[in-house]
């Protein structure tokens, strides 16, 4: 697919719309949940609708709603191509949108209309390794292998 600000493959899902949201607000957003997980951006732009969590200050509710209504169309294919919802990271970008003139009206001739693109793709999470490495690094393995060095020698010492 063609369009996107990432390579799209088989195992992601995505939407994209043109939507009548300030842009500056549409981008704010898109960098604070970029890179969060599915259900974790909703729950946050659920909250900023809400009025519970803001992004510089400001709760930009308008834009939070439709750009989670656009997550939850990406929600969606993702169900319908049959992927894990649990385990799918975010990637979303805002771009300024086409320049739309309202009809003649006495005063606002000519107003130029707020206008977003956004796209939303969503991609299989990395899986997080929980398990710490036991030798992170070759001082670490140096100094546990000393230790066992010492431990053996006072075994024969003793024994």
């Amino acid at each position: 697919m063609t369009g996107y600000t990432v390579p799209i493959e088989k195992n992601m899902a995505c939407a994209n719309a043109t939507e009548k949201i300030s842009t500056v607000a549409a981008q704010a957003i898109s960098k604070r949940i970029n890179g969060m997980e599915l259900k974790e951006a909703e729950e946050f732009l659920e909250k900023m609708i809400d009025e519970k969590v803001s992004v510089n200050h400001k709760f930009h509710t308008s834009a939070a709603g439709r750009i989670l209504a656009l997550l939850k169309s990406a929600e969606n294919n993702a169900i319908a191509k049959k992927l894990d919802t649990e385990a799918l990271a975010l990637i979303i970008a805002s771009h300024k949108g086409p320049k739309i003139f309202r009809g003649r009206r006495k005063r606002a001739f000519g107003m130029r209309m707020k206008s977003t693109h956004v796209q939303i793709v969503l991609k299989p999470a990395k899986i997080k390794n929980d398990k710490k490495k036991e030798h992170a690094t070759k001082k670490d393995a140096v100094k546990k292998e000393k230790k066992t060095a010492d431990a053996m020698a006072q075994k024969k010492k003793s024994g």
